[in-house]
């Protein structure tokens, strides 16, 4: 009798069906799922999902649709800020980026997708300061999109995030490198953004409907990110937006506007945004309505802010919704109203941006601000130069006995000569201002090196704009501290650390 083992005959063919079996799943961008995106992106969110169904009914083995499923949640979660929803969003992620592991291997779409899924959480986790979660997160995409850009360097859907990761990681503090080269990481802010900037401007082949994205994301860096609002503003304008029909390119249309002192722009676009039940509703864009209406000093704004502030699930920018409302009421000489708002400010939202920072210390300090200063700023920051100069320069004598007054004054009108291009009146205060509010506990001094780097950088002389940019870095004792420290610290990226 033989000792042989009699194999079946059934499980011979087993080695022949498990590459089949493991590599289940295509990926076809077809025209559903590109229609799909465009409702999705333009934050039509049902029109989006309801052609994921079809397609996923229609053809099951296709993994596009989890891409797209996945950024739907995470445009919804970061646009609606609602934090209650990012542990559903992690649990769903990591059901996809499994589902996704079964796919075809010898394709650029099958790290792309898995990559693209974590990178989407990575930043909602950010947003929620769940910073170790959303670390490890952005780890797994960048160690993917490496690999890919490796073995598909012509697939610009990876590039995109990919430059995205290292313009962001560029600007990582120093006392962190060692721990990101630890998990193996390395950032660049040149390589980053200039990666982008290639990307919004070269063809996109068979992945040209995604270009947007990587449009977006440019301009969105260079405003928060490096802070150049006029070369946002110009790349926004070039790519032919904002789009009819598109929310998210409005969106980020009135963002840009507003931070580049183009009040009447703001509320143009707000005037023709694309509005209705198939839209997602983005609380922010009542917070940027009240914005436009104050930076023209007008009091109907705080209806707005007051909409924001029932509608706002995250608690971010409560507390300045809540300065703008009293600023509002001190405009009109309510000194009773603007004290009962700061006293709301103090017990709701939280102290997390610098704008909500802000808030708070002004709320804590109990001194409201000189009215008429308060008027400049906000006219200077809705572009109205003329009118806030006029105020600055109309300023009485008492109130300019107040040390913090007469440096907030040459401040302001330091930055109101810069955007009106009279760079030498606006050198003069820069310089001014840095020699008196160095030791003083405000950020205009820190914002004045800031500009003064910028401006010597676009003049070529990179040994001034690196010593105003370390100046800056070095004037860390007020509120703002996080978002011009992140600027400069950009800003000597670029022009090296000498």
């Amino acid at each position: 009798m033989s000792n042989s083992f009699n194999v079946p005959r059934f499980f011979i063919f087993i080695p022949l069906l498990l590459p089949a079996i493991l590599t289940a799943g295509n990926y076809n961008f077809n025209e559903h799922c590109q229609t799909a995106y465009h409702h999705l992106f333009s934050l039509r969110p049902d029109a989006g999902k309801q052609l994921l169904i079809t397609e996923k009914k229609t053809n099951p083995e296709n993994l596009i649709p989890l891409l797209l499923e996945n950024f739907h949640e995470f445009l919804n979660i970061h646009l609606t800020e609602n934090e209650s929803q990012l542990s559903a969003f992690k649990s769903n992620k990591n059901n996809r980026v499994n589902t996704c592991k079964k796919g075809a291997q010898n394709s650029p779409w099958f790290r792309f997708l898995q990559a693209e899924m974590h990178l989407q959480y990575a930043f909602a986790a950010f947003q929620f300061r769940e910073y170790w979660s959303g670390m490890m997160d952005l780890r797994r995409a960048y160690i993917l999109l490496a690999e890919n850009i490796n073995l598909y360097p012509e697939f610009k859907p990876a590039q995109k995030s990919f430059f995205t990761i290292k313009a962001l990681l560029g600007v990582v503090p120093e006392k962190y490198h060692f721990g990101l080269r630890l998990v193996g990481m390395s950032g660049s802010l040149n390589e980053g953004m200039n990666g982008l900037q290639n990307l919004s401007r070269t063809d996109w082949g068979k992945e040209k409907f995604l270009k947007d994205e990587a449009i977006h994301v440019y301009v969105s860096l260079l405003l928060h990110l490096q802070g150049d609002k006029n070369k946002a503003r110009e790349n926004f304008e070039n790519a032919g937006y904002p789009i009819d029909g598109n929310l998210y390119s409005y969106y980020t249309g009135v963002k840009i506007a507003l931070y580049s002192h183009h009040n009447e722009e703001a509320i143009n676009y707000l005037k023709n945004i694309p509005e209705g039940i198939d839209y997602l509703k983005i609380p922010v864009l009542d917070y940027y309505r009240g914005i436009t209406l104050l930076n023209q000093l007008k009091p109907e704004g705080i209806q707005h802010f007051q909409k924001f502030i029932k509608s706002n699930q995250s608690g971010h920018l409560i507390k300045s919704a809540y300065q703008k409302i009293a600023w509002s009421f001190l405009l009109e000489g309510n000194h009773e109203s603007y004290a009962q708002q700061m006293q709301l400010l103090k017990s709701n939202g939280k102290a997390e941006t610098d704008d909500d920072r802000q808030a708070q210390k002004e709320a804590e300090n109990n001194v409201p601000p000189q009215p008429d200063l308060l008027k400049a700023r906000l006219l200077f920051d809705g572009g109205y130069f003329k009118n806030a100069l006029n105020v600055l320069e109309n300023l009485s004598p008492e109130v300019l006995k107040n040390p913090e007054y007469s440096l907030e004054q040459v401040y302001r009108q330091a930055r109101i000569y810069d955007a009106m291009k009279e760079m030498e009146k606006a050198v003069q205060r820069y310089e001014w201002t840095i020699e008196r509010g160095k030791n003083a506990p405000y950020y205009y001094a820190a914002n004045a090196a800031l500009q003064l780097a910028l401006y010597y950088e676009s003049k070529g002389n990179l040994d001034e704009a690196r010593k105003y940019f370390k100046q800056c870095l070095e004037l860390d004792n007020h509120e703002y501290k996080n978002s011009l420290g992140q600027k400069a610290k950009a800003g000597l990226e670029r022009v090296g650390k000498g």
